[in-house]
C-alpha cells in the first residue's frame, strides 16, 4: 500500500504527544500512531508529560485496538483520552483504557460497547479449535473492562455492559460504569 504522508498539523500534534483518531481502527489506521509512540516509548521528549488521544470512532479491529493498547500500557507516560463524537466498540475500550482520572468524554458523546464478533469458517475441526479460542479471548475481553470500569467480575460486567445487545451510554452513564472518569469540559 501507498503510505500517506502526515500533514503539518498532524507532525505538530504527534511532537507535543498528541493522537487525534478518528474513523475505523485498523492496522492501518493506527500504524501512524504506534510508530510514533515507540520513537518515545523509551526517552520520551523531556518537555512530554502526558500522552492524549482524542478519540471519534466508531470502531474496528479488535486486535489493532489491543495492540495500542498494550503499547500504552508499558510506555512512561501517563494517557489522558478524550471521547468526541462517538466512541463505539473497540474505540471504547481505547476510551477507557487512558489512566485513571484522566479519561474524559464530551457531553454529548455517544459510547457503545458490545460482544466482540468473529469470522470463523473452515472445516469441523478449524470451527472447534477456534471456538475454544475465541471463549478464552471473550475471557480476556471481559476481563479488560474488569480492569477499566467499576465493575470487579465477570457476572458484572456481563450484566451492566458485555450483554447479549449492544449497551448504548452516555458519558454520564460512562461515568458511572467507571469507564471515564469525567465529561471533558477544556483542553
Amino acid at each position: 500500500k501507498e503510505e500517506i504522508p502526515l500533514s503539518r498539523n498532524k507532525i505538530k500534534l504527534f511532537e507535543k504527544g498528541i493522537y487525534y483518531i478518528v474513523g475505523e481502527l485498523s492496522e492501518d489506521s493506527l500504524a501512524p500512531v504506534i510508530e510514533d509512540l515507540l520513537l518515545k516509548i523509551d526517552n520520551p521528549p523531556k518537555d512530554l508529560k502526558q500522552i492524549t488521544l482524542v478519540i471519534s470512532s466508531l470502531g474496528g479491529e479488535l486486535y489493532a485496538t489491543m495492540g495500542l493498547i498494550n503499547l500504552l500500557e508499558i510506555q512512561k507516560l501517563p494517557v489522558r483520552t478524550i471521547g468526541l463524537g462517538s466512541c463505539f466498540s473497540a474505540a471504547a475500550m481505547l476510551l477507557a483504557s487512558g489512566t485513571k482520572g484522566m479519561r474524559s468524554a464530551a457531553r454529548s458523546t455517544a459510547i457503545m460497547v458490545h460482544q466482540f464478533s468473529t469470522h470463523m469458517e473452515g472445516t469441523a475441526t478449524q470451527l472447534a479449535v477456534g471456538g475454544s479460542f475465541a471463549r478464552g479471548e471473550y475471557d480476556r475481553y471481559l476481563q479488560f473492562f474488569i480492569d477499566h470500569s467499576r465493575y470487579r467480575n465477570k457476572k458484572q460486567i456481563e450484566k451492566y455492559l458485555v450483554k447479549d445487545v449492544d449497551t448504548w451510554i452516555t458519558t454520564n452513564e460512562a461515568i458511572k460504569h467507571g469507564l471515564v472518569d469525567k465529561v471533558f469540559t477544556r483542553f
